[in-house]
């Protein structure tokens, strides 16, 4: 059913008068649906394991929501916000109804704010997957590129595919008539979604093979419903991640940044920490270098999960680096503090450099004679550098005893926090 069918259908509920769905991806379990009373602006989001346009409304339990979107007289808008897993969706519902605490609001029709969803993510379960697959326990065959360009996908990237990737094993199979005989045998899991089979990796290489003129076949290998089952989709997509870790003539490997990904969708899915030992080994098992994990993947996978965790708490976290809006104020900060015994500056909590702040004193002392006080203004880059602050002054304490409070000139030295969080006032 397209979308303009479901909108109508929707439409022929007397209370309804505005439908707005967004499109849905080729694969999802579930989606976040909203409706909102035009004439008193009260509203329900819920969410609904299954597919838009299969007659599902709502599960509220509020008496009042039913009887305002029964009566002919009201107007209501019904609206499709989000696709994906359901456990995803489950905890996009929660955050959304957190943020405004819905069950406590006289504007929202909820009576609770959702409930988590979680995944389960094994990283044994997932090398036993693979291994399998590597070991040829499953049969690969050859089927038509038509017919499996058609299935959903589960190998779902936030960015587009990309174009570049996709000419080149394109132009590489025109260079051999079409032949696919190196391409990576293709993941196809059987009846996956809704009794419909799912690719489960390869994207690029499907979208080329349907774009090369001369190639009409590609190599998959099919996983029976049987095994799959058993596996979470966030498990699944582990390991299609880890078909590319090897360097195929058509295939795409990982970066780092796919990692960083993946690591926050098992956070949101599973609730796992970006250094917890299961994501360690699949990292491992990726292929990536101990230093890779430590020094650029595990940080940023925590960073980004950080600011997951501030957009649960309803917070949002300020930064004042030079293109920040927040950056006069902290130039405003810093300003308030001078006077002609105190000298003031600013600093990132990940950057302090007390010789540096020392050579500024003395130099400014030059111009006034009369400064004794040190007042340094501090900012953090991050939620992680933000909570860690306590624990730096500490390290800083020794020299700042021994350098600065020693010496005749100053009299006192003072850290200066800015605020790094407040509460997101804007709502859904």
């Amino acid at each position: 059913m397209n979308i303009n069918s479901i909108e109508n259908a929707m439409l022929k509920i007397p209370s309804v008068t505005e439908v707005s769905i967004k499109p849905p991806p080729k694969i999802y379990e579930a989606f976040i649906y909203k409706w909102t009373n035009l004439m008193t602006n009260k509203k329900y989001v819920g969410s609904h394991k299954g597919k838009v346009g299969d007659g599902y409304k709502d599960t509220s339990s509020n008496i009042e929501f039913k009887k305002d979107r029964a009566s002919g007289k009201s107007k209501f808008k019904y609206e499709v916000l989000e696709y994906g897993d359901y456990e995803e969706i489950k905890n996009k519902e929660r955050l959304i109804l957190q943020k405004v605490d819905a069950a406590k609001s006289d504007e929202w029709y909820n009576k609770h704010n959702g409930s988590s969803g979680k995944q389960l993510y094994r990283s044994d379960k997932i090398n036993e997957l693979f291994h399998r697959i590597m070991t040829g326990d499953f049969e690969v065959q050859i089927e038509s590129i038509d017919d499996v360009y058609q299935m959903d996908r589960l190998q779902i990237r936030d960015e587009a595919l990309d174009t570049k990737h996709v000419r080149d094993i394109r132009d590489r199979l025109d260079d051999v008539a079409g032949n696919t005989d190196n391409c990576e045998p293709v993941l196809v899991y059987e009846e996956r979604n809704n009794g419909t089979d799912v690719v489960g990796n390869g994207n690029h290489t499907v979208e080329a093979v349907h774009q090369c003129k001369d190639a009409f076949q590609i190599p998959t290998m099919r996983i029976p419903k049987e095994v799959h089952s058993e596996y979470s989709n966030i498990e699944l997509r582990a390991v299609s991640n880890m078909m590319n870790k090897k360097e195929k003539v058509v295939t795409k490997k990982a970066g780092w940044k796919d990692a960083v990904k993946h690591l926050i969708s098992v956070y949101v899915n599973s609730g796992l920490e970006a250094d917890d030992y299961v994501n360690m080994e699949w990292l491992s098992m990726m292929g990536y270098s101990m230093r890779q994990i430590r020094q650029t993947i595990i940080p940023n996978a925590q960073k980004a999960i950080e600011e997951k965790r501030l957009e649960a708490a309803n917070l949002i976290f300020i930064k004042y680096d030079v293109n920040s809006p927040y950056h006069p104020q902290l130039l405003d900060t810093v300003d308030a503090l001078k006077d002609s015994e105190t000298f003031a500056d600013k600093y990132s909590s990940s950057f302090i450099k007390l010789a540096e702040i020392q050579k500024k004193f003395r130099l400014a002392k030059k111009v006034k004679p009369k400064l004794k006080h040190i007042r340094i203004v501090v900012h953090h880059p991050d939620k992680i550098a933000a909570d860690k602050w306590d624990s730096e002054v500490l390290l800083h304490q020794p020299e700042i005893d021994y350098w600065f409070l020693t010496h005749p000139d100053v009299e006192s030295f003072e850290w200066v926090p800015m605020e790094s969080e407040i509460e997101n006032k804007l709502t859904s």
